[in-house]
């Protein structure tokens, strides 16, 4: 089997209890995660978790967060730090990039 590109987008919003997660693109992954720190490593277990069952079962990967053969890895820009003040956003949106299952 020839490896498999994914890029997969969440949302994440801000509560007063914490973190809260899903990625449109793929009915059924919801996380929550009391700490910012914890978000990526908790939607990166949610989507390995989520594509080992759907080939073990044989379902289909969502073929929105596949990346095509013939797109180029896309490498995201350096964060820019912001000058003054800065605002804890309320909500954001995360994308995990180029990851590759065998």
């Amino acid at each position: 089997m020839q490896p498999l590109r994914i890029r997969a987008h969440f949302r994440v919003e801000r509560r007063d209890d914490g973190f809260y997660a899903h990625c449109p693109d793929i009915k059924g992954i919801f996380i929550f995660c009391e700490t910012e720190a914890e978000i990526i490593p908790a939607m990166r277990e949610s989507l390995d978790a989520y594509l080992e069952m759907s080939v073990q079962h044989g379902d289909p990967i969502p073929p929105a967060i596949v990346v095509p053969d013939e797109e180029e890895p896309h490498w995201p820009a350096p964060a820019r730090r912001a000058k003054g003040p800065v605002q804890e956003p309320q909500n954001m949106d995360i994308n995990l990039e180029n990851l590759v299952y065998a």
